[in-house]
């Protein structure tokens, strides 16, 4: 009879978990946004205060939290099977959370300064960050990510500099209603869309960012792929230093100093150096010798 040690039983995922995991995420994202339109079956919603009943909103938070806490066993065996105290495991924690509820402070408030009657909903912005992400995904397989991260910042440093030099004149464009689900046409300054766009290039630049920062990194990847994903605190953070700005149009010029950094780290240092390239070989031939 073979017997199979805590280790080794928690070193391999849960595909129970993941589907969980999955579902309850799509289904987040499927009822997330049910307060913006009309007549969504009552089924479908969460529950008013006081009433007796049960919804299907009402049960994607506990399956999130089910999954989260059914996840933590494999986690924390995965940092111990790798050699990390428990002190340092500690201290990952608690790092995680704090960057996630500083995440969520930003997300939860990002739509807080746009006005009312903007006539550009936050939404068409939204939404071209969906399509890009799309795009990027599509052609990942067929082009490289140097090629594609080289070629969206350049898009995004053009498209921010006609944004600051072009003014103000109105042009058309459209907008989205949320709350009809519905597009409009609208006329908007000239230099806002091509704000606008620069969002596309930004999501479909993201895909790219990852592969190329994670490249050639052999037993350090896991860790460098966590620190990658803290990094999107950057986006809470520079807007604040971009706001202290005095000038509107010439602040910016910092996300197009931003795009010109990954520009130049598309070109010249995205590049594994030779020594870890090498480190990488070692560690994949000591896994086969192990397995």
């Amino acid at each position: 009879m073979t017997t199979t040690s805590t280790t080794d039983a928690f070193s391999r995922r849960n595909l129970a978990i993941d589907m969980l995991r999955a579902i309850t995420m799509f289904t987040m994202i499927f009822v997330n946004d049910f307060w913006k339109i009309h007549d969504v079956p009552h089924w479908l919603e969460h529950a008013a205060y006081g009433e007796d009943f049960m919804g299907l909103a009402d049960v994607v938070f506990p399956c999130f939290l089910f999954a989260v806490g059914m996840s933590i066993p494999y986690a924390i065996e995965r940092r111990y099977a790798k050699g990390c105290s428990a002190e340092s495991t500690v201290g990952h924690i608690l790092t995680r959370t704090l960057w996630l509820i500083v995440m969520g402070c930003f997300i939860g408030n990002s739509e807080a300064r746009v006005a009312a009657d903007s006539l550009y909903p936050i939404g068409v912005y939204w939404l071209l960050m969906l399509v890009g992400r799309l795009v990027g995904g599509a052609i990942g397989g067929s082009v490289s990510s140097r090629a594609m991260l080289t070629f969206t910042t350049a898009v995004a440093i053009i498209l921010i500099a006609l944004g600051i030099c072009l003014g103000q004149s109105p042009a058309p464009f459209f907008g989205f209603d949320a709350s009809k689900f519905e597009f409009f046409s609208c006329t908007i300054p000239v230099n806002a869309i091509c704000f606008i766009c620069v969002g596309l290039c930004t999501s479909v630049m993201w895909g790219a960012i990852f592969n190329l920062s994670v490249e050639g990194l052999g037993k350090y990847t896991d860790v460098a792929s966590g620190l990658f994903m803290v990094m999107v605190c950057g986006g809470g953070i520079f807007p604040l230093i971009q706001a202290s700005i005095p000038d509107i149009l010439n602040s910016f010029w910092l996300p197009a100093g931003l795009c010109f950094y990954m520009l130049i780290y598309a070109l010249f240092l995205s590049y594994p150096s030779k020594k870890n390239l090498g480190d990488e070989h070692v560690y994949e031939n000591n896994k086969r010798v192990e397995a």
